[in-house]
């Protein structure tokens, strides 16, 4: 190609269904080819080191994985390169899954985010923190119900291992304001 782009690929009547494509800039595709386009299964090796596999519908990578360069991966709805849609990401660093909606690579809508001390937040985000109605499942057995907003738990109700409840405001995720709070009768 004049831009230096290189495609090979076996022809058939006129036609690639399969090939590789080397972008000039060092990129490169291979896989399924419909109508001139990438189309069907392939895998794309960006330059950075990532790697991003699954189904291309009009040279577009719709769904399937996506392969970071540090070890992190990502398996879902694909647009733009970007997690899109519903998927699973799993942040190899400190072993962090999140299960849910993304939009343009940002954590937005329902999900459930799994931390490395087996702490479970389910939960709406918004801008990839917590936002809207949620419960904070931790690791002890303790978990609270309630509604955060920008990372950070208003009020709900807090119920401990060991029985107690205080159900009330929060504060940057602590208990403070008007609240009640029960012990169990032992």
């Amino acid at each position: 190609y004049p831009n230096g782009d290189i495609l090979h690929g076996e022809w058939k009547y006129g036609k690639l269904p399969f090939g590789i494509y080397r972008f000039a800039n060092g990129n490169v595709y291979y896989g399924n080819f419909k109508d001139g386009v990438r189309h069907g299964e392939g895998v794309f090796h960006d330059t950075q080191g990532n790697i991003f596999k699954g189904i291309w519908k009009h040279n577009q990578l719709e769904k399937g994985d996506i392969f970071y360069q540090d070890g992190t991966t990502y398996h879902g709805r694909i647009h733009k390169y970007k997690k899109h849609g519903k998927g699973i990401f799993h942040i190899q660093e400190n072993h962090e899954i999140y299960d849910g909606e993304f939009i343009d690579d940002i954590k937005s809508g329902y999900g459930s985010q799994r931390y490395p001390n087996n702490d479970v937040f389910e939960g709406s985000f918004v801008d990839n923190v917590r936002n809207g109605e949620g419960r904070f499942l931790f690791g002890n057995g303790d978990k609270i119900t309630g509604v955060w907003k920008e990372g950070s738990l208003m009020y709900g109700t807090y119920t401990s291992s060991d029985g107690h409840l205080y159900n009330g405001s929060f504060h940057k995720s602590k208990k403070h304001g008007i609240g009640s709070l029960t012990y169990p009768i032992s």
